[in-house]
């Protein structure tokens, strides 16, 4: 009895033993787990700061936007306002200018309005006359009264409009140098998350993570360089700014960040796809961006589904012709190799700026014409009003 008990004992025991040897392995990986849980959580908490930051900006951008479009509104009604104001004064002038015909007109030599009091043939007719004639002065004096205060009133709305056009220009500008630096911003923090998304990934994800995180690294890289030579060439090309201003150069109308109501109208007779010679992937790309003209001009756009800014239709028209190009029109400058005007080829671009960085891209057709995207909308267009604000013509590479 007692050995047979003996026997139980010894595999309780054993039983217990394994039981509790068998915990132990449990608790680690419950611990573990807990750590892994941890690190997740807190590299998460990274990551949504990260992408805080990039909402933050976004979001400062859109604001920008936002300020931008009233603007481009207020110019529109101080345009209009123009246009009445304008009409009015033609519209009197037509009056006055038949008044003073009628005058000089008259084959006597006394004043008409003299000649009508003294052909009174009583005093109550003398009154009358002299009523009548005087309700004609007061109506001539009331219309150069009226007329020389609608001059004054279009002289104000032309300045309100050059006024808003240079703040439209800066507006513009900042708009392009804050995506500039967004653009920049997503590469590094896009690398940065996958950078930390590594720490607790499997070997095997790993090397997918770091791959991709190298990729987003050099993105990042490029478009850093990229940022600062744009602040070296926006420095160069406000000084020349300065130094055209004060030679008193290019000191008509101010004009409106590239995008605005001056140059050509997609009503205009000419916008139809144009016909050039040139290498295949130039003439791709000006058919490709031809198959959109009249279409509206849309800040941010760079597809045929959203609209088209002026750098966004370049790069999307080159892109189906089997082209790369940056984002933006600053960066599609500095990607480009500078040709001369004599040299500049249909396909190639075209750059402008308003005193503070690259802001304007077009698509070179010759013939001093280019096909761009402004506000009137994507439109074929002289480069005579645009002269005045020319940076230079940019090659790409392998297109011509």
């Amino acid at each position: 009895m007692s050995t047979k008990w003996g026997r139980s004992a010894i595999v309780t025991l054993a039983l217990t033993c394994g039981f509790m040897y068998t915990v132990e392995p449990i608790q680690v990986d419950a611990k573990t787990s807990a750590q892994m849980i941890q690190k997740k959580a807190e590299i998460d908490n990274k990551i949504e700061k990260l992408n805080k930051e990039i909402k933050k900006l976004q979001k400062q951008l859109d604001k920008k936007q936002q300020e931008y479009e009233k603007t481009v509104n207020e110019i529109d009604k101080t345009n209009k306002e123009i246009s009445e104001t304008e009409k009015k004064i033609k519209e009197r002038s037509v009056i006055i200018n038949d008044r003073l015909k009628a005058y000089q007109g008259q084959d006597n030599t006394l004043d008409p309005y003299l000649e009508a009091v003294l052909g009174a043939d009583s005093i109550s007719d003398g009154i009358s006359r002299v009523i009548a004639v005087k309700t004609v002065l007061d109506a001539d004096q009331d219309l150069r009264n009226e007329d020389k205060a609608d001059k004054a009133k279009l002289a104000e709305e032309k300045q309100a409009l050059q006024e808003k056009q240079a703040k439209l220009q800066n507006q513009f500008q900042e708009m392009q140098d804050e995506e500039n630096h967004l653009e920049t911003k997503k590469a590094e923090n896009k690398a940065k998350s996958l950078k930390l998304k590594e720490q607790i990934a499997t070997k095997k994800q790993q090397e997918k993570l770091e791959k991709e995180r190298k990729k987003r690294e050099a993105e990042a890289k490029r478009l850093k360089a990229l940022q600062e030579k744009q602040f070296v060439e926006a420095k160069k090309l406000e000084k020349a700014s300065v130094s055209k201003t004060s030679n008193s150069i290019h000191t008509d109308s101010v004009g409106n960040a590239g995008n605005g109501t001056n140059g050509a109208k997609v009503t205009d007779s000419d916008q139809q796809a144009p016909s050039v010679s040139g290498s295949g992937s130039a003439k791709s790309a000006i058919a490709e961006a031809s198959k959109y003209l009249g279409r509206a001009y849309v800040w941010g756009g760079s597809n045929p589904s959203t609209g088209f800014d002026c750098s966004g239709l370049t790069q999307w028209s080159f892109k189906q012709a089997g082209v790369s190009l940056p984002r933006t029109a600053a960066q599609q400058y500095l990607a480009t190799q500078k040709v001369s005007a004599s040299e500049a080829k249909a396909g190639d671009l075209v750059f402008f700026s308003y005193g503070s960085g690259v802001a304007h891209v077009g698509i070179y057709l010759g013939g001093g014409r280019m096909l761009d995207a402004q506000n009137n909308g994507v439109v074929v267009e002289s480069l005579d009003w645009w002269n005045k604000y020319l940076v230079g013509y940019g090659r790409i590479s392998g297109v011509n």
